[in-house]
């Protein structure tokens, strides 16, 4: 199978960016036959962190129970693929990208990637990483792009793409990407707003 969508990471942008793509799947036609892939490492910084000051999140919610959530929310859109894994590759076959992780081999018209700050283990030549320089902590990577775009088809989003890192930038960024490629799907600005579930 080839994929619409893969989304590399599964932590506030990537579960962000796929639960905006289930919404849309669910709503409108054009969406609805798209294939879209979440790889997700279970290694986001939200297990470990705890929320104080995240807009219409419980005070003091614990990180994983959050990620639970966000989990339970995507499972409701039923046309969203999960897989738990690492994605060490990540390279282009003619016009479909080609993810490699440690136990399969993916193809996708568009790629997401939604890695973090912490570091940036995959196997590519087709972006760059480099320092931080919204974290004062040393060692934090983004990954060059220009308003998350990294090239045709790619694209990154949260921290990753060199946001400061806080829970609510990181999901609004991921929505963003996912609305940047629903546009593209539409043919139009589109925006898929929380007004019906279905």
């Amino acid at each position: 199978m080839t994929y619409d969508i893969i989304i590399i990471g599964g932590g506030a942008s990537g579960m962000s960016a796929a639960i905006t793509f289930g919404s849309a799947k669910s709503k409108f036609d054009w969406a609805a036959d798209k294939n879209i892939l979440v790889i997700d490492s279970g290694k986001s910084d939200v297990n470990s962190a705890s929320f104080w000051n995240a807009p219409g999140i419980f005070f003091g919610k614990n990180g994983k129970e959050l990620m639970q959530d966000m989990h339970n929310q995507l499972d409701q859109y039923k046309l969203i693929e999960k897989v738990q894994d690492f994605v060490e590759e990540l390279d282009k076959d003619d016009d479909l990208f080609v993810v490699k992780t440690d136990k399969e081999t993916y193809k996708g018209k568009t790629v997401i990637l939604a890695t973090g700050l912490q570091k940036f283990n995959i196997k590519t030549s087709l972006i760059d990483a480099s320092v931080h320089d919204k974290i004062a902590r040393k060692g934090k990577v983004k990954l060059e792009n220009k308003n998350g775009i990294v090239s045709e088809n790619l694209y990154v989003c949260g921290a990753a793409a060199g946001h400061q890192t806080m829970f609510a930038i990181a999901s609004g960024d991921g929505v963003r990407a996912a609305c940047e490629v629903l546009s593209d799907w539409g043919g139009n600005f589109f925006v898929p707003h929380d007004n019906a579930f279905k």
